[in-house]
């Protein structure tokens, strides 16, 4: 699709365009990187001219189609959930609203903004770098990593003077090889032997946390710690995985 766009100037113009909004707004990145890569814009090219050649009802019919999806597999849910005691179903139907209506897009939040602007903080702090090790200020670009954001601020701003940070940055690498050799403790504080994990499945979803272990009690039944509180009701043990249908 791209290179049909050089055919005529008006779609060279086009072309142009695309280019220059994917400088600003076209910058994903990559999750546990500082890579920031422009994204290739034919997917989304492709995908646009496919929508272009459907029908006019095409959007109409395909959310028909979800709707009549999701209406029954909900009905199915529901009709599951009757034969639950009432406190399960209210807390179903209160999450089943929580989630149409705080839908999110987890992409967008880290490969389109927070991985980016490390990469582009990364970038201004070594421009800082290269103008104070040019003015004398630092003996390496790599000794700006040793300063706070007040004092690159402060020493930028005395320029052409040479404002004296060398010895602050020494104090700093000592003391940081000292501790890079010091092993962490597991966690700080007494460890609480008597504490209640209260996060429901659904909250832990959301956190990308795993599931707690399961209690082990002895001469009972063992389970996993979930939703908080007690409910009297029937219960279906599983002893192997073809039970779960």
């Amino acid at each position: 699709i791209l290179g049909l766009l050089d055919d005529s100037p008006e779609c060279r113009a086009f072309k142009q365009q695309l280019a220059d909004l994917s400088l600003i707004y076209g910058k994903r990145g990559e999750r546990g990187t500082l890579v920031t890569k422009t994204v290739n814009p034919a997917p989304l090219l492709e995908t646009l001219q496919y929508y272009f050649r459907q029908p006019a009802d095409f959007l109409e019919k395909q959310i028909h189609l979800w709707e009549t999806e999701r209406n029954e597999r909900l009905q199915s849910v529901r009709k599951t959930l009757q034969d639950y005691p009432q406190d399960v179903v209210e807390k179903f139907e209160r999450h089943l609203k929580m989630t149409e209506n705080a839908n999110q897009l987890r992409e967008l939040n880290n490969e389109w903004l927070d991985v980016p602007i490390m990469n582009y903080f990364r970038r201004l702090v070594q421009e800082f770098a290269r103008r104070l090790t040019e003015s004398k200020v630092l003996e390496k670009t790599i000794d700006v990593y040793h300063l706070t954001a007040d004092e690159l601020q402060e020493a930028t701003a005395m320029l052409p003077e040479v404002m004296e940070v060398r010895q602050r940055v020494h104090e700093r690498q000592v003391e940081e090889e000292k501790f890079a050799n010091v092993t962490p403790p597991a966690f700080m504080g007494a460890y609480p032997v008597d504490a209640v994990y209260t996060l429901d499945p659904l909250t832990l979803s959301y956190l990308n946390t795993e599931a707690p272990n399961p209690v082990d009690v002895p001469g009972g039944l063992g389970a996993v710690p979930a939703s908080p509180g007690k409910v009297i009701g029937r219960a279906k043990v599983l002893r192997c995985t073809t039970a779960i249908n």
